[in-house]
């Protein structure tokens, strides 16, 4: 086989393995976490971290096509994409679909979680599964974040990890219950070690429901996040 040979087997895989990133956001978006550095598609395909794709984003009357470059990869979970050497014109363009998107979300959910998780794989994981439930989400990447997130924003529930660095869920727990601001926001703790003295601990600090991480199916996590949401509407 010659060299030239070898350059079009190249691009023909090249085109192959572009047609399975496509994105279409329109049609897919809730199951997407996109930025203006990248974004994150829910995928049991089996891509190789590094490897570099033309990615086309369209949505509505806008399109782009960007380089990109795989970050991470969980098998049967999804894949994170960067986006690489973009131009002005395609940062604006992504912009404007972001801007489409969120616009989309705000018209359409008016039920808002607070997502506070160190763990950046979980967090996005539920955020998915959130979204595609009907809510809005905000994400704090830890429980320093959380507070700060509170003071811009008034979520209608909060799920809570418990175990994390700098400020941990109880620390977290104690300052919500502890403010008149927001001490009537259901609180959700899903963490992934729950004994019974943890569970006495949530129930006198104030905890609404806890949930079990690795025993809990995104529908539970939903049909809970619905149930404690239609509890405080009542009253």
């Amino acid at each position: 086989m010659d060299a030239e040979e070898k350059q079009d087997n190249r691009k023909q895989q090249r085109v192959l393995l572009t047609e399975k990133l496509l994105v279409d956001i329109k049609k897919n978006f809730q199951c997407i976490d996109i930025s203006e550095g990248g974004l994150y598609l829910s995928t049991g395909n089996i891509f190789a971290e590094n490897c570099f794709f033309d990615v086309t984003i369209p949505y509505k009357n806008k399109k782009v096509t960007v380089k990109a470059q795989i970050r991470h990869f969980q098998p049967g979970v999804g894949v994170g994409i960067e986006f690489v050497d973009v131009s002005d014109s395609q940062r604006a363009v992504i912009k404007e679909i972001i801007e489409s998107i969120m616009s989309h979300y705000k018209a359409d959910r008016e039920d808002k979680i607070l997502l506070i998780e160190d763990h950046d794989m979980s967090r996005k994981i539920n955020r998915i599964n959130l979204v595609e439930g009907g809510f809005l989400v905000i994400e704090a990447r830890d429980g320093m974040e959380g507070i700060k997130m509170l003071n811009e924003h008034t979520p209608n529930l909060i799920i809570l990890d418990l175990y994390m660095e700098d400020m941990d869920g109880f620390k977290v727990l104690s300052m919500l219950k502890a403010s008149p601001k927001w001490k009537n926001i259901p609180v959700l703790v899903f963490s992934s070690t729950i004994t019974q003295d943890t569970i006495d601990k949530l129930i006198s600090g104030g905890a609404d429901e806890f949930l079990l991480k690795t025993a809990t199916s995104p529908v539970k996590l939903i049909e809970t996040v619905k149930a404690l949401l239609h509890r405080k509407s009542k009253g």
